[in-house]
């Protein structure tokens, strides 16, 4: 079941990818929340390690697939609202 929360959390980021939401946007920055809160559970991540998580999914073959399957370029999209969510939310 958590897995399948994870997985259907990256499918709603990759349909506000596709429908060309700013990944800003408080919409896709509470879908990031969700991702966060999930990514939490094992194990709690500061800023900068999240960050980094987000860099990993774009760098890594093995974890981009998982979002690039929904929408090529989604990986990216994925990181760059990280970024911007740990910086407004996180600490180091």
């Amino acid at each position: 079941k958590l897995f399948e929360l994870g997985e259907e959390n990256i499918k709603d980021v990759a349909d506000a990818f596709v429908m060309q939401k700013d990944a800003l946007s408080e919409e896709v920055q509470r879908l990031i929340e969700v991702h966060y809160n999930w990514v939490s559970v094992f194990w709690k991540p500061s800023k900068d390690a999240y960050i980094g998580l987000g860099q990993m999914y774009v760098e890594d073959p093995r974890f981009s697939v998982n979002y690039d399957k929904h929408a090529p370029g989604c990986a990216e999209f994925m990181a760059k609202a990280m970024q911007i969510y740990a910086q407004e939310n996180l600490t180091n």
